[in-house]
């Protein structure tokens, strides 16, 4: 597999397979050692998606595989940019400083370098690796060129027990210590471009004339492998050559490119020269690299890469590939189709992608057939990662189920990736289909965030059917997603691979664009809302220390007089609700109802209404559309309670004074009757008993007392004083005589307790 497809794996979230496929690559034992070298591109992605543990693993895999078949020296060659991409990993670096002692072992001085180099310290890895890989190929006698300048220098003396370095510059002697030397400096060969000017300069005047072309590959090397024909000039003239020589110089060299394999010359003042591969052409060492890929989905994206490629140098892939590929796909998702395969319609996909990429002829009434029969959309869907792949699975629902595409798209949309999403709701507007036959699908995601984590990513970025869903907010969003990372972390029945996944990919979005959607979103709350935001973050540790700083040092920007107020207790909070854990599947439950019941059966009856005709004397028409805006109104606000919503634990609750959690038994200070009461959310099961909302005025009242203090109740169930006796923790549960005591105390008065108490 190639480096670019283990990074759009990467890419994709497919960590599982990221690692199948690179431990199947490691084993491979005919894959040249140079081949390893460029996949330290792959690890370098696995780092920016948060992913460093991982990229560790199969770092360590790699290299230690490659010891059994090469020596300490040939597998640094690996070790070192495996260990550049990689960056802070303390066990990657002492394996690499191990293969830097095995692969020298007796060179001398080799301990105090390392040491110099930082490699095991807190040098950064760029730098530590750059001043050990200098240092151990140079002599005395050899020559350096300027890392970033246009100089040159030769060594003239090596104190290695000190690693200081004496180097000849042309213009007189200097002294630099190892890591500035190779800072500044990096070898030479003798008869290399700079070194020549520096050094020999009738030998360079002599080359210049004989053979211009070796100068021109050696200047195009220096430039990283192009150069341009007016930047050859400046480099020449008039150090080298007066103006009116260059002209005749040029056409000489022009003409000795040309006769030469390694390099190819475009365009036309200025010329682009460049260096090139001339082994194989680049379609032929595509092929061969895609019939190694078993993975559809891997060969695809290769696939995908080598047109794009080809098109950025003006070349079309030629018909024999492609026709081998289609074939490939083609033929495949024919046997998966006899054999009744889900897989199936992926090849399909794949197939008709590939006949758009070569211009060939789709098989669109095969691919629709398939899809007329399949009834697993879902798994196609899910399965079907690339957007382009996404664009074909609609066309061929809509082409399949031309009277119900609209409606599997929504009911698909909850359940797909971040990708998909945009292209349903793109396909779906198109379809004129209105945000409010948006709002079932919108809910679903929030109803179970965990298992939609991909849609729900999509709505934070923004798409605009959310501007017109009730109560779906920037705000509402992102602590949406903040507490999914959060419990994620916590459950016990979240796989850790789908933990990794979530917040490997909050790590990537939240970030996005410097934070600028999240600054977005800051400036549209206030300040109630702001310490809700910053009390979640504060709790969610998967965010990662750095993004969460950052969000943190936003919020504090926007609101600098946050911190200087004192600490509330949690019943005077109003930007937090606190509810029971069983509370909150209460909620979750009622606006599941309320999405898939309610708003559902009102759908019907405006649609009944409308079929009667004459709406502006349909009243049943009118009353439908009063009762859905209500419905809307209800929906917005249970959502805005569910973003400020923190489930209370045993040891939220204090156990000083009463508060929130708390269970308070009070004794009447005349008659000794005694009654408990249970103070949490407004949600909370059991409200016919002894459990009050705290948030109700009389527990506000309440909040805070100790054991000992009195309180005159002036309820149709209490009056009269009453002393607070005893305290417990609600939240950890109450025996069953003590509630069904509370329930025979209040049972005789529930009627007449008032509302919100």
């Amino acid at each position: 597999m190639q480096p670019e497809s283990f990074v759009q794996l990467i890419q994709a979230g497919n960590a599982r397979t990221t690692e199948e496929e690179w431990m199947r690559m490691v084993e491979s034992s005919d894959r040249p050692l140079e081949k390893f070298i460029k996949y330290d591109v792959a690890l370098a992605e696995l780092k920016k998606q948060g992913n460093i543990a991982l990229a560790e693993t199969l770092a360590w895999a790699c290299i230690e595989s490659l010891l059994s078949r090469c020596t300490p020296k040939e597998a640094l060659t690996v070790a070192g940019p495996f260990l550049q991409a990689v960056g802070k990993s303390d066990e990657l670096r002492k394996q690499v400083c191990n293969l830097y002692k095995q692969a020298y072992e007796g060179a001398e001085g080799l301990e105090e370098l390392l040491a110099e180099a930082g490699i095991e310290g807190g040098r950064p890895v760029r730098r530590a690796l750059r001043t050990l890989n200098v240092c151990l190929q140079i002599n005395e006698g050899d020559y350096l060129g300027g890392r970033d300048e246009d100089k040159a220098a030769r060594i003239e003396a090596v104190d290695r027990a000190a690693w200081e370095y004496t180097l000849e510059t042309g213009n007189g002697s200097i002294s630099l210590g190892a890591v500035l030397l190779a800072d500044e400096y990096q070898p030479a060969l003798a008869n290399e471009f700079r070194v020549l000017r520096h050094f020999a300069m009738d030998q360079l005047r002599t080359t210049l004339a004989k053979a211009p072309a070796t100068i021109v590959m050696d200047l195009c090397r220096e430039k990283g492998g192009t150069i341009e024909s007016t930047d050859l000039e400046a480099m020449l003239v008039p150090d080298l050559m007066a103006v009116d020589e260059w002209k005749k110089w040029w056409t000489k060299a022009r003409a000795a490119i040309k006769k030469t394999s390694d390099m190819t010359i475009e365009g036309r003042a200025p010329y682009v020269i460049t260096i090139v591969d001339s082994d194989a052409t680049h379609d032929d060492n595509f092929l061969n690299e895609f019939r190694t890929i078993n993975d559809p989905l891997l060969s695809h994206a290769a696939l995908e890469k080598h047109v794009r490629d080809g098109r950025l140098r003006k070349s079309e892939p030629s018909e024999d590939l492609m026709g081998e590929c289609y074939q490939r796909y083609y033929g495949r998702a024919v046997e998966l189709s006899k054999e009744g395969a889900v897989r199936a319609g992926l090849l399909w996909l794949i197939s008709l992608r590939v006949c758009e990429l070569g211009g060939l002829d789709a098989p669109w009434d095969e691919a629709t057939e398939w899809f007329t029969k399949c009834e697993k959309l879902d798994q196609v869907f899910k399965q079907a990662e690339d957007a382009k792949l996404i664009e074909g699975a609609c066309e061929c629902l809509a082409r399949s189920r031309p009277d119900e595409w609209t409606s599997a798209l929504l009911n698909l949309l909850p359940a797909a990736s971040t990708s998909s999403c945009d292209v349903f709701a793109s396909r779906l507007t198109k379809a004129g289909i209105e945000f409010d036959q948006f709002e079932s699908a919108v809910q679903r995601v929030f109803i179970d965030p965990t298992e939609h984590f991909g849609a729900l990513l999509w709505l934070w970025n923004g798409p605009d059917i959310i501007k017109e869903i009730p109560g779906v907010t920037p705000v509402t969003l992102v602590m949406k997603i903040l507490r999914t990372v959060e419990e994620s972390r916590r459950s016990d029945t979240i796989s850790k691979s789908l933990e990794r996944e979530i917040t490997t990919r909050v790590r990537a979005v939240l970030p996005a664009k410097k934070f600028d959607r999240f600054r977005q979103c800051v400036e549209d709350i206030e300040i109630g809302m702001a310490v809700a935001l910053k009390g979640q973050l504060l709790r969610c540790e998967g965010l990662g220390r750095a993004a969460r700083e950052d969000m943190l040092g936003i919020i504090a920007e926007r609101f600098p007089t946050m911190d200087q107020k004192k600490v509330q207790d949690k019943w005077e909070r109003t930007e937090i609700l606190y509810v029971t854990d069983e509370g909150m599947r209460k909620k979750h439950a009622e606006v599941e109802h309320h999405v898939n019941v309610k708003m559902k059966e009102n759908a019907r009856a405006i649609g009944e209404a409308a079929e009667r005709g004459d709406l502006s004397e349909n009243s049943e028409y009118k009353f439908a559309l009063e009762e859905r805006d209500l419905l809307r109104a209800r929906l917005g606000q249970m959502n805005k309670e569910m973003a400020m919503a923190k489930v209370l634990t045993a040891e939220d609750v204090p156990t000083d004074h009463l508060g929130v959690g708390s269970r308070a038994v009070f004794k009447h200070e005349t008659d000794g009757n005694t009654f408990p009461l249970s103070f949490a959310g407004p949600w909370e099961a059991g409200t016919e008993d002894s459990w009050l909302n705290y948030k109700a005025p009389l527990a506000q009242s309440l909040m805070g007392m100790r054991i000992g203090e009195s309180f005159d109740f002036d309820v149709s169930w209490a009056k009269g004083t009453f002393e607070l006796v005893e305290l417990s923790n609600a939240i950890e549960g109450v025996d069953s005589a003590s509630e069904s005591e509370a329930s025979a105390t209040l049972e005789k008065s529930a009627q007449g307790r008032e509302s919100g108490v």
